[in-house]
C-alpha cells in the first residue's frame, strides 16, 4: 500500500544523547506535538490578537488560550493571502500565523511588509520540516512525526522562546496509541501480503491518537528525538520527496496545487485539486493508495471564506515521500490515469 501512518524508525539507529541537540534546532522548545508548543508560544508573547489564515488545520485552533483575541485572514485559490485586507486590520503587538503548505514557503515579501508593520510571525513548518529560518525575528514551528517513523514532537526556534515544559511527566496516552499504531505498521510493511485485519488495527490506533492529540506542557520525547536525529542526518529524503514529486509533476501539472518545485522546497505530498475529490479518494483507497485531505473545514471557518472551503472541498493529497520510489510514482499515475474522469 502506499500512504498512511510511517512505520516506526528503526530501533537499531537510535543513539540519543541529551547533551547533543538535533543540527538546525540547538536552542529549540521541545513540547510534545505543535498544537502544545504553540499554545506555550502564545501564552509567553501574549499577543494583542492572533490572526490565521482561513485555510488551516481545525486543530490549530485549540492551541489558542481561552482569553486569547483572535481572527481568520482571507486566501486567494492559491494560497496567497489577500493582503490589503490584513494590512488594515494589523497593529504593532498582533501575531500572525502563516503556513508553510504541503513545504512551500509563504511570499518572502508579504512576510517583510508584516515585520514593518510590527507584527510578530509565526510560520508553521508542520508541513515543511526542512524549511529554514530566513529572519531571526520569525518563530517557526515544525512537526516532525508527520515526516517519518517518530510519535511525537512539537518544535519552536525564535527569539523569544518559553520556558522548556517539564521532563519528567510521563507522556499522555495520544503517545501510546500512536507509537503502536507505528510498530504494527512495520510489521504489516514486512509482511510478504497485505493482512487487512492488521492494517485495520494500526489504522484505529493512529485515528484514535490523532483525536485525543492533547494540549500541554509535556516534553518531546528522548525516543523522538533520537529518531529525528536519525531522520535529518538522512539526506536521501529530501533528494527522494523531490523525485518523487517531480515525477507526479510531469503528469499531473494541470491538477496540481503547486505546479513548480522551487530547488529548496521538500514537499510533505503532492497535492491535487479536483472536483470529484471524494470519489477520488474513494476509488484509490480501493486500490491501496490512501491520500489524505488538508484540511476539512466545516464550520471551523466562517463560509464566507468562499475560496478556503472551497479548496478544503477540492484538494486531495498523494503520498510522494521517502518510502516511495519511481516504480511506485508510475504505479499511483497509473491508477491515476484509469480514474481521470474524476480529475
Amino acid at each position: 500500500m502506499w500512504g498512511g501512518v510511517f512505520a516506526l524508525s528503526d530501533a537499531a539507529v537510535l543513539q540519543f544523547d541529551a547533551d547533543t541537540a538535533n543540527p538546525g534546532f540547538e536552542s529549540a522548545f521541545l513540547g510534545f506535538n505543535a498544537r502544545s508548543a504553540l499554545n506555550r508560544l502564545l501564552l509567553h508573547l501574549k499577543p494583542t490578537k492572533v490572526w490565521l489564515p482561513a485555510y488551516l488545520c481545525p486543530d490549530l485552533l485549540k492551541a489558542l488560550p481561552p482569553s486569547q483575541n483572535w481572527g481568520f485572514y482571507a486566501l486567494d485559490r492559491h494560497l496567497k493571502p489577500v493582503a490589503t485586507e490584513l494590512f488594515e486590520k494589523i497593529v504593532p503587538g498582533d501575531l500572525v500565523l502563516t503556513i508553510a503548505y504541503l513545504g512551500f514557503a509563504p511570499d518572502s515579501n508579504w512576510l517583510m511588509q508584516l515585520r514593518d508593520l510590527g507584527a510578530e510571525i509565526v510560520l508553521d513548518a508542520s508541513q515543511a520540516l526542512y524549511l529554514k529560518q530566513t529572519d531571526p525575528r520569525d518563530y517557526l514551528l515544525y512537526s516532525p512525526r508527520k515526516w517519518g517513523g517518530i510519535s511525537d514532537g512539537g518544535i519552536l526556534i525564535g527569539p523569544d522562546l518559553p520556558p522548556q515544559p517539564v521532563r519528567n511527566l510521563r507522556p499522555p496516552p495520544a503517545w501510546q496509541k500512536l507509537h503502536q499504531a507505528q510498530v504494527l505498521r512495520r510489521e504489516f510493511d514486512d509482511q510478504a501480503q497485505p493482512n487487512l485485519t492488521l492494517q485495520a488495527e494500526w489504522f484505529g490506533l493512529f485515528r484514535d491518537a490523532e483525536a485525543q492529540q492533547p494540549v500541554g506542557n509535556w516534553a518531546m520525547t528522548d525516543d523522538s528525538q533520537a529518531r529525528l536525529k536519525s531522520l535529518m542526518q538522512d539526506p536521501r529524503i529530501p533528494l527522494l520527496r523531490r523525485k518523487n514529486y517531480q515525477r507526479l509533476l510531469a503528469k499531473l501539472a494541470e491538477w496540481a496545487l503547486f505546479p513548480a518545485l522551487q530547488q529548496e522546497t521538500v514537499p510533505l505530498a503532492f497535492a491535487l485539486r479536483v472536483r470529484q475529490r471524494d470519489a477520488l479518494q474513494h476509488a484509490l483507497a480501493e486500490k491501496q493508495i490512501y491520500c489524505p485531505i488538508y484540511w476539512p473545514l466545516g464550520e471551523h471557518v466562517p463560509g464566507s471564506f468562499s475560496e478556503s472551503h472551497t479548496l478544503s472541498k477540492q484538494t486531495l493529497a498523494l503520498p510522494c515521500d521517502q518510502r516511495y520510489n519511481e516504480t511506485d510514482m508510475e504505479k499511483i499515475l497509473a491508477e491515476i490515469k484509469m480514474l481521470e474522469h474524476l480529475l
